[in-house]
């Protein structure tokens, strides 16, 4: 009942905008051709309604019409139509191709810009400082970004990818002091976290306190709406081709999360002598606007695969076995970190580690066979009624519950979460909220947790930033102490007992309580359920039947963008 009320609502969204779409062009086509280009556009936005989707492909096209290019409002890429069919038979809103001609444009020209000299500079020091500190593979990633005016830094949760980067910055802080570097992220909340990460890699790595302060001050984190800065009412940034950004390096964590257009508008933004490293995980979801950039990238690419010419430059760091291939416009610049860290973590943590894997290799049956085995950390319930529920939810919000100050409050917040697939109905994070609600059974106000759900510039608020509320009051983690805003002052909040799966992304939480909707559902995909299962870091409580762990598993994401063959 739920999906079907789903997706009547998507088809009246879809509906509408072709409708616009075809009253549009109805003007400028001729008669008999308006019924070919409204069965077009009616594909084309449904496309861009759901996830990941910025074209159509050529066999959806030719579906419909053998020539595309004889209907005056689609042209080809040099022409000015609002919508283009490329030489790759693929048909665009003419924006969505921009975006893509853009981002491979700054790639191209950052390629062209290869140099070794910061790479020669950096060897001694790290192997004579950090070398013992990371494995093979991160050995080879920071090679690699010192090496390359732009990388991809690929890995799974416990792989090291902020290890490596804060190696990497206390590298080139001891190369060039006067470098600029933005660490940037999708959300506050992702800034936030990777702001916490850097940190605690820092103490990790045994830094003295003069390279950790360095290293602090060095490297400022923001999100990349701040760093682009926004203009009110508007979908430009203040930093764009003709204003660009002054920075020498840009990190981008999370990068799978960040969406065609926003990635657009950063490369635009930067001076033409600048690194941008893209940091994040390929197997999780594609960016809710569309366009999945680095998943795509990632996807196109011979990941771990150089130049021959680099080879002896990339052995001087790295025991890697390396191997060449024949030259591309991704060739040497994509790094994916094999080495699983989380041998050192608990023992549910490190099978939490396992299912992610097995998850992510696409194999239902072993990712059934390992649950059902008992696996301390990881529990099934196959039954949305089972009374257990109210147990495990009382028991994972109970220290949230027993707070009576707002830093023990705030401390609990990412103890324990409900992750859901949707956000209205049974299985959906309306409904899970107030059985959370329900199951805090305290006769006095007690701290409840929200999320930010829009930008608010004014009071530095973020969409995905979490605090907790009593009464009239708001409270969140800031700056290393805490921010008190009067409720009323917050423009758009919801309740975050529970949350939708993707806006967990770029959050971690102690234990998850996973709410898996029916197999039929459109929107289970092994994407959605490794980053759910990702976000643990000591327990996941997974409730659904096998049915819906297999059909996740077994159902691929469509993640689609045409950057790769534009470079």
């Amino acid at each position: 009942m739920i999906m079907d009320q789903y997706q009547d609502n998507f088809d009246a969204h879809s509906e509408n905008l072709s409708r616009a779409l075809y009253s549009y062009f109805s003007d400028k086509e001729e008669k008999e051709n308006l019924p070919v280009l409204d069965q077009l556009l009616r594909r084309l936005v449904r496309v861009q309604v759901q996830m990941g989707r910025i074209f159509l492909n050529p066999s959806e096209t030719l579906e419909i019409t053998d020539s595309p290019t004889a209907l005056n409002a689609i042209g080809a890429e040099n022409e000015k139509c609002p919508l283009v069919f490329t030489e790759m038979g693929r048909l665009y809103f003419r924006r969505y191709f921009q975006y893509e001609y853009e981002i491979a444009q700054c790639l191209r020209r950052l390629g062209e810009q290869t140099e070794s000299s910061l790479a020669i500079k950096a060897e001694s020091l790290f192997n004579e400082k950090f070398r013992s500190s990371v494995d093979e593979f991160q050995a080879l990633a920071i090679a690699v970004a010192m090496h390359q005016r732009w990388m991809i830094l690929c890995g799974g949760p416990g792989t090291g990818k902020t290890r490596t980067m804060v190696i990497f910055l206390s590298l080139l802080i001891q190369i060039d002091s006067k470098a600029q570097v933005a660490l940037v992220a999708p959300t506050g909340k992702a800034a936030f976290r990777l702001q916490q990460a850097l940190e605690q890699a820092m103490i990790e790595l045994g830094l003295p306190d003069s390279l950790k302060s360095q290293v602090s001050s060095f490297s400022k984190t923001y999100t990349i709406h701040r760093l682009l800065g926004v203009v009110h009412g508007s979908v430009d940034f203040h930093r764009n081709k003709t204003n660009q950004l002054p920075h020498d390096v840009v990190v981008v964590d999370e990068a799978s999360m960040v969406d065609l257009p926003v990635m657009s508008k950063l490369f635009q933004s930067l001076k033409p002598s600048a690194r941008i490293i893209l940091s994040g995980d390929a197997d999780q979801l594609s960016p809710v606007q569309g366009g999945g950039v680095f998943n795509s990238l990632v996807r196109a690419s011979d990941s771990n695969m150089f130049l021959q010419n680099d080879l002896e430059l990339l052995s001087k760091f790295s025991s890697v076995p390396l191997a060449s291939v024949s030259s591309n416009a991704l060739t040497g610049r994509v790094v994916t970190l094999m080495k699983s860290h989380r041998q050192d973590r608990s023992k549910q943590g490190r099978n939490l580690g396992i299912l992610c894997d097995l998850i992510s290799k696409g194999d239902a049956g072993e990712v059934l066979s390992f649950i059902h085995h008992h696996n301390e950390g990881i529990e099934l319930i196959e039954s949305l009624d089972d009374s257990k529920l109210e147990t495990i939810l009382s028991e994972g919000f109970e220290n949230l519950r027993k707070a009576e100050k707002v830093e023990d409050a705030l401390s609990t917040l990412n103890d324990f979460r409900v992750l859901c697939a949707h956000n209205l109905g049974r299985y959906g994070v309306d409904q899970w909220n107030e059985r959370a609600k329900y199951s805090m059974k305290s006769s006095e106000e007690t701290f409840s947790p929200i999320v930010i759900r829009t930008n608010d510039y004014g009071i530095d608020l973020f969409n995905g930033d979490d605090g907790v509320q009593k009464e009239e009051k708001a409270y969140f983690s800031k700056g290393g102490g805490v921010r008190e805003v009067a409720k009323s002052r917050l423009s758009s909040t919801s309740s975050a007992f529970a949350l939708s799966i993707h806006r967990s992304q770029g959050s971690e939480y102690g234990r998850v309580l996973l709410v898996l909707p029916p197999p039929e559902a459109k929107l289970l995909s092994r994407e959605l359920l490794y980053v759910a299962v990702s976000r643990a870091k000591q327990g996941i409580v997974l409730v659904g039947d096998s049915e819906s762990l297999a059909s996740a598993v077994k159902q691929v994401g469509e993640v689609q963008a045409g950057v790769a063959e534009l470079i």
